[in-house]
């Protein structure tokens, strides 16, 4: 599959950043979930209403919100070059909103 990577957003993963998921009560916020790789997003400037407005919180373009937060088929896992190797990473689509729900569930 052939996926335009001007209609995806990178995360950053929980390893990299000391904030978690916005979501008060988020189970990615707990050990629960230490062994699954969990990836934050945050909204753009140009989004960060929509966001709030979905989750009904008050979200700044500093916020992460985790990808369980996310509809499975708002998700792409593009094969990405990266240091000389093909990696998998986890992609939302720029105009995915997320739920106050996990989407797993």
């Amino acid at each position: 599959m052939e996926v335009d990577m001007n209609n995806l957003h990178a995360p950053r993963t929980i390893e990299y950043t000391t904030d978690g998921c916005a979501v008060p009560g988020c189970i990615s916020n707990t050990d629960l979930v230490e062994d699954e790789n969990i990836s934050l997003f945050q909204p753009s400037i140009e989004n960060v209403n929509e966001w709030s407005s979905s989750l009904n919180l008050n979200l700044t373009v500093n916020s992460y919100v985790c990808d369980r937060h996310f509809r499975p088929e708002h998700l792409l896992y593009p094969e990405v070059f990266v240091n000389g190797s093909m990696k998998v990473i986890k992609c939302r689509l720029n105009s995915a909103l997320p739920i106050a729900m996990d989407a797993e569930e």
